[in-house]
C-alpha cells in the first residue's frame, strides 16, 4: 500500500472560529477560518485515511478543545477516517492524570482515539518509577 502524508494540513471546512478565545466552535460559516491538522495520512488516491492531532506537556483545556473540535467534525473526512489525539508528556503523577481526565470529560463524545505517552514515566518524590509508558488506560476510565 502506498501511503502519503502532510503536516500542518489545512482543514477542509472554513467554519472554525473562536480559536483565539475561550469559545472554539465550528458554527460560524460566514466568518470562520480554516484550521490545520498536525498530520494527515493519505492513500494512493490521495483520500484522507487518518487525521492526527498532537499535544505536549498537558497544555491548557482550550488547546485541547480546538483539536477535539476539528477531529470530531464529520465534514473533515468520511466516517471511516481514523482520528487520533496523541498527548506526549515527559513525566506524570496523580495530578497530571486528573488534569487530562478532566479535559476528556469536558469534551465527552470525542470520536478520536485518545493516546497518552509519558516519555520518562511516573514521577514520585523526584524519582522516576517507570521508564516511558502508555498511560492512556489510566486517563480513560
Amino acid at each position: 500500500m502506498n501511503l502519503f502524508y502532510s503536516v500542518e494540513t489545512p482543514t477542509r471546512m472554513k467554519t472554525y472560529s473562536g480559536f483565539s478565545t475561550k469559545n472554539p466552535r465550528n458554527d460560524d460559516y460566514e466568518n470562520g477560518d480554516s484550521a490545520n491538522f498536525d498530520l494527515v495520512i493519505y492513500d494512493e488516491r490521495l483520500n484522507r485515511i487518518c487525521l492526527i492531532e498532537f499535544k505536549a506537556n498537558n497544555s491548557n483545556i482550550i488547546d485541547h478543545q480546538k483539536d477535539f473540535l476539528k477531529l470530531n467534525n464529520i465534514n473533515e473526512g468520511q466516517e471511516n477516517v481514523l482520528r487520533y489525539f496523541i498527548e506526549l508528556i515527559k513525566t506524570y503523577n496523580d495530578n497530571t492524570i486528573n488534569s487530562l481526565r478532566n479535559k476528556l470529560k469536558e469534551n465527552k463524545g470525542i470520536k478520536a482515539i485518545f493516546k497518552c505517552y509519558a516519555l520518562e514515566g511516573k514521577s514520585k518524590r523526584g524519582k522516576i518509577e517507570n521508564e516511558g509508558e502508555d498511560i492512556s488506560d489510566k486517563i480513560i476510565l
